[in-house]
């Protein structure tokens, strides 16, 4: 699966759950959660709508499957980057953030996927990895947070807290928007150079260690 939704590919190759899986986060991405289950049958090339009902039991739990499975993808390489990252010894706040950029800003997270997590967050909460699958962002995302604030001085905990948020939806918003021009004007207009990108942590930063007014 994780080729499916790492790579927004919804091949024909893959076995029918995999490809109702690729199937649908195209579709849902693209035209939102209402898609039909009849829509994403027709598209994977599939019989009937029982497919639906083998493989997950239905619509929601198939919602809830593709979303989970990106999250899987995206956490289980932020944990690994920020595994090797402390193997090497303290790290510096820019390469924790680089980290929690990571899957949408440089590897293999699927422009698609990126575009569903960004509608689900902001039009349907209650279907966010953070609330689906905690133990998943709580070995990636949480634990890159866990590590900015042994490296943040100087700034109470209860503004970092609300920092959290910030840098949290400041990194969702600009991933996703990378990823709706990478997918319409077939460019990256957004850190289309390594120099953009480090420009966006040095935001990111700055969100971070700022002093207090």
């Amino acid at each position: 699966m994780e080729n499916g939704l790492a790579n927004g590919s919804a091949g024909a190759a893959l076995p029918a759950r995999e490809r109702i899986m690729a199937v649908a986060l195209e579709l849902f991405a693209r035209h939102g959660l209402e898609v039909g289950v009849r829509d994403i049958v027709r598209a994977a090339n599939l019989k009937n709508i029982s497919a639906i009902r083998y493989y997950f039991g239905s619509k929601e739990a198939l919602v809830r499957a593709v979303i989970v499975e990106g999250a899987r993808v995206a956490e289980s390489w932020r944990r690994d980057e920020l595994k090797r990252l402390l193997a090497r010894g303290k790290p510096t706040l820019r390469e924790v953030l680089r980290i929690m950029v990571g899957p949408g800003g440089e590897v293999g997270m699927s422009h698609v996927y990126i575009r569903l997590l960004a509608t689900v967050i902001l039009n349907n909460p209650e279907l966010s990895p953070r609330r689906l699958a905690p133990e998943l962002t709580r070995e990636g995302y949480d634990a890159c947070w866990r590590q900015v604030l042994k490296l943040v001085d100087g700034v109470p905990r209860r503004a970092l807290r609300a920092r959290f948020e910030h840098v949290t939806i400041c990194i969702l918003s600009v991933v996703a928007t990378r990823a709706v021009q990478a997918d319409t004007a077939g460019r990256k207009t957004l850190w289309a150079s390594r120099r953009d990108l480090e420009n966006f942590i040095d935001s990111l930063e700055g969100m971070v260690t700022a002093t207090p007014s």
